[in-house]
């Protein structure tokens, strides 16, 4: 029996064994299997909670931190090698203004060379609810960017964010402002109650679409015309959403006191949180006011109100010219201001009032110490940009006037467009706001970029240099901050505010927005004299766990994403089977303008240029799966001369008006010899009646300028839809990358001087959206658009020559040739029909070429063939393939048509 035991218990004792050894492997193979997709190594965390500095590792699987801890054996597709930096958490800009530019150049790099991983944006004026009304009264700044604003929503707006992608999370307030000018524009009175309710329930919407809360930016017209009442009930709709009332408030000045106790009523009787935005005192005779700021927000935070604010930590301000003249005379808009600018008597009394010390206005001129602390920044008119880094001391030296009256002249000058830095804070009110605990930062700028059009402004340097300047000179030189306290202040004092729950710590199961840089060397480099300077010391920059800054260098990655508030709802799919406007909104929002879904250096992109090479000048493409909004272009937003492009818009124009009546199809209309456009032109109606003086219908004229792309029919039309017209029909589509300007005669030589007829890829792919969607046409214009473009006949060896047999392309061809010693642009547009029943448009330009007309015809064929490769997905698509050109080109031309000569 002892004998029994004893083997039972040796058995039991190896079974033990077997089933640890059992366990260990399966262990081993769980943990082998814990691979990620980035793991950084051997770096000091410091996790945003305001807690010192620790040694582990960050593993990062799907945009996520997976795991915290010791990491060294874990498998992953990337390995970063920390090697004793700083890791924290990437930095949330509390205002940072970015909503525009950002759709210029989504990258972004002035703020990701910060840090900064997160924004949010949405000043009083937010990017929506908008209207017809907003957008032209705003259309300077537009044009400024070359934004076509094809949104009204807050939907509409996110969804065109997240189609062409960005390089930070971005989330935005709705701006009180906003939806008073929705309802009552820029006047100055108050709203009726029918009015405020609509007022109320436009935020009611903002807050489903996901804007975070409600703001106000009282110091800027028309939002000083908003009674404390009125934004009390606003502030409430937002509460009802979990969301907050961010303010620049009434004033930072003089009444910075009084403008604090309203913020905090609001707070209080809205029961909603508060945001200061860019807390400070303003103006020289204000300067060491900010322990009385400190002491009344102390007051109301002891008192139960949730108030906090944040800084940008420099003793100059930037903001809007035209805040330092009174709020009434901005009344109606800044078209109205400039307009009482012009007129002797009114300026008299804005001069008056901005002269008087004892105003009830928030006014700057008092506070400033003199003209030379204002900085000249940002222009709009180019005939300005020489005054671009000047002070207006400086300016009106130069101008021989008065300071205040160079201010106004520039104004005038610009539209009220300019911005400037104002010098107007002291050292040591800047540093007592910083160090309080309930303050974050700001950065209080635009995204921007030293290069492109955003290059040519001269920003604020913050708009650079905020979040390493504070690491460089409060943490690391003057010791005003410990590096732990500035870490929270970036990082998880905002999250914890915005109620980004999910960001703003490095904690197991949150999002990976992480940086990486060494504290003794980070530094702000831009400075007021040459603020477009990238910081430096960014060695990572992580944003939703993808790189977008590595081994200190930009990756052009464009992970961001946009961030929506408590109150966001997900809007309901809408049926296949109806279409309304808001349907066709929507769908246009598709259309990413400047800069599309897909990322810079993809196979295509890279394909295309690799193409282009033949066509020995200039050349643009551009195209879009219609139905998912998927796009590249090669210089899309680039200006091309127009050439015959332009007939496509003057004939959906003169559909239009036939479409409302004002015009027949079958009218005669007279062409007259003088209508004929010269013999070096292509124009078949010229070739059949040499003599001219005969008549046509307006719908042969139509057909005529898309089939034969014929120049005297395209004339002869632009009588009946002056050239104003055709561009106010574009605009009411939100087209604005073509412009008819000139008759083809003026054109073929105006045009190569001062560009003054041009369209660009992106425009021409925006007009061939919304003629497929059925934008701006009836039903029966818009098929016989598109039958015509089927039928055109100056094709064969273009868009058509490649694609393969059976595709439906629906074209308009561009002009080839030499026109009196300057060679034209080769162009060519297309709808085109894709197998799975989705369309493609195309828009491919070829100018200032010295290659043959075949050739340029040539690149513009393997381009579109590129495209509809793309656009079907295949695998990776070689160059080599399209070389062989005129072979199958001039096969499919003879088993498919008769040629016809090209233009």
């Amino acid at each position: 029996m002892r004998q029994r035991f004893t083997m039972f218990h040796h058995l039991r004792g190896r079974m033990k064994k077997l089933l640890w050894l059992w366990l260990t492997l399966l262990l081993a193979t769980a943990v082998a299997a814990q691979d990620y997709d980035v793991v950084i190594k051997n770096g000091h965390i410091i996790d945003g909670t305001g807690s010192p500095w620790y040694a582990a590792d960050v593993g990062i699987r799907n945009g996520r931190i997976a795991a915290i801890g010791d990491l060294q054996q874990a498998s992953a597709k990337e390995t970063i090698d920390a090697h004793g930096m700083v890791v924290a958490p990437g930095f949330i800009d509390m205002l940072g203004q970015s909503e525009l530019t950002i759709l210029v150049d989504p990258h972004v790099p002035s703020k990701i060379f910060q840090g900064i991983t997160t924004e949010i944006t949405g000043e009083g004026s937010s990017i929506a609810p908008q209207n017809d009304a907003i957008l032209q009264a705003d259309r300077v700044t537009y044009q400024h960017y070359g934004i076509t604003p094809d949104w009204r929503t807050f939907d509409q707006y996110f969804a065109r964010l997240e189609k062409q992608g960005m390089g930070i999370n971005l989330a935005s307030y709705v701006g009180a402002t906003q939806v008073r000018r929705m309802v009552l524009g820029d006047v100055d009175r108050a709203p009726n109650p029918a009015e405020l309710e609509q007022m109320k329930k436009l935020v009611r919407g903002a807050m489903e679409q996901g804007a975070m809360g409600v703001s106000t930016s009282l110091q800027y017209a028309p939002a000083p015309y908003a009674s404390t009442e009125e934004l009390i009930a606003l502030a409430s709709e937002a509460a009802r959403y979990g969301g907050i009332y961010a303010t620049h408030m009434r004033s930072e000045g003089d009444g910075v006191l009084t403008a604090l106790d309203e913020a905090i009523r609001i707070g209080r009787e809205a029961k909603i949180p508060v945001e200061i935005w860019h807390i400070k005192a303003a103006g020289k005779k204000n300067w060491g006011r900010m322990p009385d700021v400190v002491a009344k927000i102390n007051a109301a935070r002891d008192s139960g109100v949730d108030i906090s604010a944040n800084t940008y930590a420099y003793t100059a301000w930037f903001n809007t010219f035209s805040a330092f003249v009174p709020p009434w005379a901005h009344n109606g808009g800044d078209t109205k201001l400039v307009e009482r600018l012009k007129d002797p008597a009114t300026r008299a009394k804005i001069r008056k009032d901005m002269e008087d010390p004892n105003g009830k206005w928030d006014n700057e001129w008092q506070e400033i110490p003199g003209p030379e602390a204002i900085l000249i920044c940002v222009v709009q008119n180019p005939k300005l940009l020489p005054i671009q880094g000047e002070t207006l001391a400086e300016v009106a030296q130069e101008w021989h006037k008065e300071p205040i009256e160079a201010l106004f002249d520039i104004l005038v000058e610009d539209q009220a467009f300019t911005s400037v830095a104002v010098f107007g804070m002291s050292q040591s009110d800047v540093d007592l706001a910083l160090e309080q605990p309930w303050v974050s930062v700001d950065n209080d700028s635009q995204g921007t970029s030293p290069d492109g059009l955003l290059g040519k402004e001269h920003p604020h340097p913050r708009a650079y240099g905020t979040f390493p300047r504070i690491l460089r000179k409060y943490v690391r030189e003057e010791h005003k901050l410990t590096l732990p306290d500035a870490i929270r202040k970036f990082s998880a004092l905002p999250a914890q505010k915005m109620k980004l729950a999910d960001r703003g710590v490095l904690k197991q199961g949150l999002w990976a927005d992480v940086v990486v840089f060494d504290p003794n060397t980070i530094r702000d480099v831009a400075t007021f004299e040459n603020p477009n300077q990238l910081s430096q010391g960014m060695e990572y920059v992580l944003v939703n766990g993808v790189p977008v800054i590595e081994e200190g260098k930009m990756t052009n990655a464009l992970p961001g994403k946009v961030l929506r508030g408590p109150g966001y709802k997900q809007p309901a799919a809408p049926r296949s089977d109806l279409r309304s406007k808001q349907d066709d909104s929507r769908r246009a929002a598709k259309f990413p303008q400047q800069n599309p879904k897909v990322p810079q250096n993809s196979d295509l992109e890279l394909q295309m240029q690799q193409l282009a090479q033949a066509a020995r000048g200039k050349v643009g493409a551009a195209a879009m799966v219609l139905e998912t909004g998927e796009a590249v272009s090669l210089q899309g937003g680039k200006h091309f001369p127009m050439q015959s492009v332009y007939k496509l818009p003057i004939v959906m124009a003169v559909l239009q008006q036939v479409d409302a009546g004002r015009l027949k199809p079958d009218q005669k209309v007279q062409v007259r010899e003088a209508d004929l456009v010269p013999p070096n032109l292509h124009s078949p109606i010229r070739d059949r009646n040499p003599n001219g003086n005969f008549e046509m219908t307006l719908e042969e004229l139509a057909r005529a300028a898309i089939v034969e792309s014929d120049g005297t029919a395209s004339d002869v039309l632009l009588r009946l839809v002056k050239p104003r017209q055709v561009r106010r029909f574009l605009h009411s589509l939100g087209v604005n990358g073509i412009r008819v300007e000139n008759t083809e005669q003026e054109m073929a030589v105006v045009d190569r001087l001062q560009y003054e007829n041009w369209s660009t890829p992106l425009g021409a792919v925006a007009l061939l959206q919304k003629l497929q969607d059925g934008q701006g046409l009836s039903v029966a214009s818009r098929k016989l658009v598109l039958k015509w473009m089927k039928e055109s006949r100056t094709g064969t060896r273009r868009i058509r020559a490649l694609l393969p047999a059976g595709a439906v392309v629906a074209d308009k061809t561009g002009a080839s040739g030499t026109y009196n010693g300057i060679t034209p642009a080769t162009n060519d547009i297309g709808l085109i029909d894709l197998p799975d029943g989705k369309h493609l448009a195309v828009a491919v330009f070829v100018s200032d070429s010295a290659a043959e007309q075949d050739v340029r015809e040539k690149v513009i064929a393997q381009i579109a063939r590129a495209a509809w490769d793309w656009a079907n997905g295949p695998p990776a698509m070689n160059v080599a393939r399209y070389r062989d050109y005129s072979s199958q080109a001039k096969a499919k031309s003879r088993s498919s048509r008769t040629e016809v000569p090209s233009e």
